[in-house]
Formats: structure tokens, C-alpha cells, sequence
């Protein structure tokens, strides 16, 4: 179930980065799946990190999430457009 809704975010993300920037070769997004998160990995670079229950975190390093829930797959499924290409959005406001 929360790897579909992986799946599909990467889908709708890369189509929608595409379509802004055409020449970029960073709007291409996949993912692994590791012990306790999936890894969303953007040219080389970790994106973010979901956990099994759908919480986003913001990735410290290629091996670990930072600490807090930034969002839920859920609220980025519903407004894709909130996530930029660079990650801007996982910071803490």
C-alpha cells in the first residue's frame, strides 16, 4: 500500500518537474526500500526519506532521515506542488 503511493508520488513529481524544467537532469525521482525507510533518491542524492506508516522526513545524510515529520505522503499526494525539485520544503519553519 505506502510503497504504491511511493511510486506513485516519484511519478507525479518527475512529470511535473519535467514539464517546469525541461533541461534539468535532477527531474527524474526513484526509490529504494531499505529496513525501516524507503529512500527517495533524486541524480545521486537522497530527496527524503518515508517511513513504513508514510511519514516524509528530510534526509541528514545518505544513510539517515533527520529528526521530525516534515509531512505525510499523504498531504504531498493531495498537493504535489508544494514540493519543489530542491527540497526547500522539508526545512523547519
Amino acid at each position: 500500500m505506502i510503497e504504491q503511493s511511493i511510486q506513485e508520488l516519484c511519478d507525479v513529481l518527475s512529470k511535473q518537474w519535467a514539464e517546469k524544467y525541461p533541461n534539468s537532469s535532477l527531474n527524474t525521482l526513484t526509490y529504494s526500500v531499505g529496513k525501516k525507510y524507503f529512500k527517495l533518491i533524486q541524480d545521486n542524492a537522497v530527496f527524503c526519506f518515508i517511513d513504513k506508516d508514510g511519514n516524509v522526513y528530510k534526509s541528514a545524510s545518505w544513510k539517515a532521515p533527520a529528526k521530525g515529520i516534515r509531512f505525510h505522503i499523504d498531504q504531498l499526494l493531495k498537493q504535489p506542488q508544494i514540493c519543489d525539485m530542491f527540497g526547500s520544503f522539508l526545512y523547519l519553519k
